[in-house]
């Protein structure tokens, strides 16, 4: 059996407890945020709502004046909360008033193209995210993520929108890699009074998807992420996470929780946590602690199992995730993906190319999907891997952690 955990568990045992962030360090974050705002005699509580709602990070999220004051606090850090430091940093180069969204990917590995990670990231810079961090343990791809950095600055960007990581970690099966990249900055964001943004980097984007994420998170919702367009399990290749005390120590239960529990693909264990298509799992908590919403994803978060719209539909497109319920090869993704980043990259010294050519390129994309809206969707819930499922039940699973 330990044979068997040590394939199918959601990452290895031995990850986190070397993680490039620690729990010591959103602490220490936290607390600075308390000085901060006791310093500058600010009353966070005097909008006794807002604060019910989304306590002192919140606060944070609304205020650019404390936020900048906390990110100056935590970039004073010493060498022992180095990344911790370096995001803080990078935060304070933006202008005020930009929005405090933070979005993240990551890459590594091949998927047949070497211009991949560049082209997903100039679509990003183009479409105008104004904070992109991305993460890899490869040094090339690090340096193509660099590239595109210097080349934005170089078209008139006053400061970095592009933050590139090098991730450091040990991992039991390659998938591992990715998932600790997806969630080991996203406490330490929460805390710096940010949201958190994740988009798989497999995904072109239409547009920038800011406002939209933010108009719904305002609606009282922490978490937002899509699920499929004619299956109701959670996708989830985009998050947002909506800035608070509740999310922060949600996001750490959930890193806990799902480091323990062995589900075959980590996704499943995102929906479990969140309880939403399922709630018969022995492990599943029965009080997720946050509010989650579903983004839509016939009309604005679009896959390639089907779209709903029609041409005069194509201005609500955020989004189109090379990925389906049937299996897709990744020549197909790569050739999908890869033919719309020809069309809409701009040239040299360019920023941008005509809308009529954007509009184009995607809709010969989605002409191929167009199926009616699908009201009753079918379940996809996996659950834990069956392989473990007996320990699980009997309790002999948790010797593991002995």
């Amino acid at each position: 059996m330990l044979s068997t955990v040590r394939l199918t568990s959601w990452r290895s045992h031995r990850l986190y407890p070397g993680g490039q962030v620690q729990a010591s360090d959103i602490e220490k974050v936290v607390r600075l945020s308390w000085e901060v705002t006791s310093e500058a005699k600010l009353e966070p509580w005097t909008d006794s709502k807002a604060w019910a709602d989304t306590g002192l990070l919140g606060f944070q999220g609304r205020s650019e004046e404390s936020r900048r004051a906390l990110w100056a606090r935590v970039a004073s850090l010493g060498r022992e909360a180095a990344l911790c430091q370096r995001v803080a940093s990078w935060l304070l180069e933006a202008p005020r008033e930009t929005p405090p969204v933070v979005y993240m990917t990551m890459f590594w590995g091949s998927m047949g193209d070497d211009t991949w990670v560049s082209k997903f990231l100039h679509r990003a810079m183009a479409v105008g995210i104004t904070r992109f961090v991305f993460m890899t343990p490869e040094l090339g791809l690090l340096a193509d993520c660099e590239h595109v950095s210097t080349h934005w600055q170089a078209l008139g960007d006053s400061y970095r929108r592009l933050l590139c990581v090098r991730s450091f970690q040990p991992f039991a099966r390659p998938y591992d890699v990715n998932n600790y990249a997806k969630f080991v900055l996203l406490p330490l964001l929460l805390s710096l009074g940010v949201h958190y943004a994740w988009l798989d980097a497999d995904i072109y984007l239409a547009r920038d998807p800011t406002q939209s994420l933010l108009r719904q998170a305002a609606e009282g919702v922490d978490v937002l992420t899509t699920d499929h367009f004619d299956e109701t399990c959670l996708n989830h290749g985009v998050i947002f996470v909506r800035v608070s005390d509740r999310s922060l120590l949600w996001s750490m239960r959930y890193i806990r929780w799902l480091h323990e529990y062995p589900f075959g693909h980590d996704q499943n264990g995102w929906d479990a946590f969140l309880a939403h298509s399922i709630h018969n799992e022995p492990m599943v908590p029965t009080e997720p602690n946050v509010t989650l919403s579903v983004l839509d994803t016939a009309f604005e978060f679009l896959t390639l199992t089907g779209w709903a719209g029609e041409e005069v539909d194509l201005q609500r497109v955020q989004l189109l995730h090379m990925t389906r319920t049937t299996p897709i090869g990744v020549r197909e993704k790569r050739e999908r993906l890869m033919g719309l980043f020809q069309a809409t990259l701009p040239g040299a010294g360019a920023r941008s190319v005509p809308l009529e050519v954007e509009q184009r390129a995607l809709l010969e994309q989605l002409l191929p999907l167009r199926r009616p809206k699908v009201v009753d969707k079918n379940s996809c819930y996996e659950g834990i891997h069956p392989a473990v499922e007996p320990a699980v039940f009997d309790q002999t699973y948790w010797q593991l952690f002995e």
